[in-house]
């Protein structure tokens, strides 16, 4: 997956998805962000046992895939190639 797209655009969207996301589970894949590329947008995914979230976002796409990332607040933008 390779991406460009606004830094700040790209944290609020983490930001508000992470709300979602599992603090402390049994299932590690509950406690992260899953960012799927595909079609010009950006999705990012996250949920828990009871709910789930997910929002989309522009983002220039060079190259589609997906991306999770355990845990939220580790939100390290250097991970990611913004413009």
């Amino acid at each position: 997956m390779k991406i460009l797209c606004e830094k700040n655009t790209l944290q609020t969207a983490a930001a508000n998805v992470s709300r979602a996301a599992a603090s402390k589970s049994p299932v590690p894949a509950m406690e992260g962000i899953l960012f799927e590329a595909r079609q010009g947008n950006l999705k990012l995914t996250a949920f828990d046992s009871k709910i789930g979230m997910y929002t989309f976002m522009e983002a220039d796409i060079q190259q589609e895939g997906w991306y999770y990332r355990h845990g939220f607040w580790w939100i390290c933008f250097e991970d990611f190639r913004t413009g």
